[in-house]
């Protein structure tokens, strides 16, 4: 099982890292954002090279509520 980093999206991007939590699956990511597992969707967004994360979005029937480190 590999460990990611869920980072909300929220203010600028260093409030953002500050609040990054370990994430292992879709489940973890379920009870952090507080919702379902089915609601969730995550989608590859781009690399950011201010942290060096293959990053994807993360959302919840549809709106982006943050981003991964990598795919679950």
């Amino acid at each position: 099982m590999t460990q990611r980093l869920y980072r909300p999206h929220r203010g600028g991007f260093a409030e953002s890292m500050a609040a990054a939590v370990p994430v292992y699956d879709l489940r973890r990511l379920a009870d952090i954002v507080g919702c379902h597992v089915n609601d969730i969707s995550v989608d590859f967004y781009c690399y950011d090279t201010r942290n060096r994360w293959d990053t994807h979005v993360v959302k919840v029937d549809g709106e982006a509520v943050g981003f991964t480190s990598g795919s679950l």
